[in-house]
């Protein structure tokens, strides 16, 4: 963990000093001429790890379910935030483990929020990791599993329901964190953002203000292979039957509360042309796997980035696929999806998962910055064009 990297540097430089200072006592010059620098150097390193120590804190855990009856809905939410305490428990909730201090209070102070879409692959568990060292780092994160779209339920895969289910999920999300009374007093509320795995970043997209279209679908499966996840007849049927006709969306769907997005390997990417994009208006991180895709998803990840219209920033971690971002595998997930599980080692999972918190933490510290915000426009608000689609029941309204 990060507090183990930043206490053992600490430990190490102590004992560093010590020892250089116990070798020149038996020349006395020698240690009158390097006393001075010797404690200047001492005191650097420990200002240096005391500040860095100070920047992580215990992790505190908040699980809930939230009942709709009215819509026959059911939610199961989990919060991680910075806690004072320093009560820690083992937690086992579907088969996924971690330690955190249960329900404790909130540390003293107004923190950012950041709402996690999970991938379809996913659920509110499969990032805790993430969610936890973010949450060290002093935000409070946020995540519910998707109710049409996890990895337990995929009703909505491969449809237009999936981007508008996701995108009321993640307000109604927000709603109800910002008016819990557990969180509530703790939320500085011009500090919002959104980080998107996968279909999240789909979800990401849309809060933002993106208006999807299907102009570049039609080309972009040209060149694909089997390692495409769009591109077999299946999801193509799907796309072509029940994504496209409802585009291109005249209705927005953005939440100006949120200030930021970070999107980690956007899935739908190739429905949000330059168009689309005109007017999606936070400031955005896309992060990326190096690993090898087939012809067609490299064209679109390289593509992707041009049709913001303005400068974005991107990182890509080299060795990193999208089930590498995951938190370890639980064992019932080892045996019943092992292709989710076993694409890189642990050590290299280990390592990705670092760089990825390091990377998120300085863009949402930056981007969410206290302070007055930037100025947000307001979302366009277009009248429906063509049918409308029949609501799923216990859509969240």
């Amino acid at each position: 963990t990060p507090s183990m990297y930043q206490i053992n540097f600490c430990n190490i430089s102590g004992h560093l000093a010590a020892n250089f200072a116990q070798r020149v006592r038996p020349f006395p010059a020698l240690l009158s001429r390097l006393s001075f620098c010797l404690f200047a150097l001492v005191f650097l390193l420990w200002q240096s790890c005391d500040t860095s120590l100070a920047e992580v804190r215990n992790v505190g855990f908040y699980n809930m379910g939230i009942s709709l009856p009215e819509r026959e809905l059911n939610l199961d939410i989990n919060v991680w935030y910075p806690t004072d305490s320093r009560r820690r428990r083992p937690y086992k909730l579907q088969s996924w483990s971690f330690r955190a201090a249960g329900k404790t209070a909130v540390s003293p102070g107004s923190w950012p929020l950041i709402l996690l879409s999970h991938p379809s692959s996913g659920n509110r568990l499969t990032h805790h990791n993430t969610a936890s060292d973010l949450a060290a780092r002093g935000f409070i994160v946020a995540v519910m599993t998707h109710p049409f779209d996890n990895l337990d339920s995929m009703p909505d895969l491969y449809s237009w329901d999936l981007f508008v289910h996701r995108a009321r999920d993640l307000r109604l999300l927000l709603d109800i964190i910002l008016n819990h009374e557990h969180f509530a007093q703790s939320i500085d509320r011009e500090r919002i953002g959104v980080l998107g795995f996968g279909a999240g970043g789909a979800a990401a997209l849309l809060v933002g203000g993106a208006l999807p279209d299907c102009t570049l679908w039609d080309t972009f499966c040209t060149g694909s292979d089997l390692r495409n996840p769009y591109c077999n007849s299946w999801a193509k049927n799907r796309i072509d039957k029940n994504i496209c006709p409802a585009l291109p969306l005249k209705h927005s769907l953005a939440d100006v509360r949120v200030k930021a997005c970070a999107l980690v390997e956007p899935g739908f990417s190739m429905l949000f042309s330059h168009d689309a994009l005109a007017w999606f208006y936070p400031p955005v991180l896309l992060v990326r796997g190096g690993v090898q895709r087939d012809q067609a998803l490299m064209r679109e990840s390289e593509l992707f980035t041009t049709r913001f219209g303005r400068r974005i920033e991107k990182v890509t971690l080299p060795r990193a696929d999208e089930e590498s971002f995951m938190a370890p595998c639980p064992e019932r997930l080892l045996q019943e999806l092992p292709e989710l599980c076993y694409s890189v080692d642990d050590k290299l999972r280990e390592e990705i998962h670092e760089r990825l918190v390091s990377t998120l933490a300085d863009f949402f510290t930056r981007t969410l910055a206290t302070g007055s915000p930037r100025a947000i426009p307001a979302p366009p608000v277009f009248e429906p064009v063509g049918p409308m689609l029949p609501e799923r029941k216990g859509l969240a309204k």
